[in-house]
């Protein structure tokens, strides 16, 4: 069972080093989702950006990183992260 999770914590790792590498700010909003727990709106509100561009960012950053998280994704693929702004 440790193996399993593991094998998650470093896809985890390197998802996040791939983001913070590729969109900064998209991985700061991963973080202070995440790991700070904070709300959306809280999150617009630390990084002084309107609510709806940080919903945009948090739900495409959500869907990239469920890819990077897949079992079975091998590194090297699926790198790309729109940078519309």
């Amino acid at each position: 069972m440790h193996g399993s999770r593991d094998g998650f914590r470093s896809r985890l790792e390197e998802a996040l080093t791939e983001l913070q590498r590729i969109d900064p700010r998209k991985a700061q909003i991963l973080m202070l989702r995440y790991f700070a727990g904070l709300s959306l709106a809280q999150v617009a509100q630390v990084m002084d950006l309107p609510d709806e561009k940080v919903e945009n960012e948090w739900r495409f950053t959500r869907a990239w990183l469920h890819r990077q998280l897949r079992p079975g994704r091998t590194s090297g693929g699926e790198r790309e992260v729109n940078h519309g702004r």
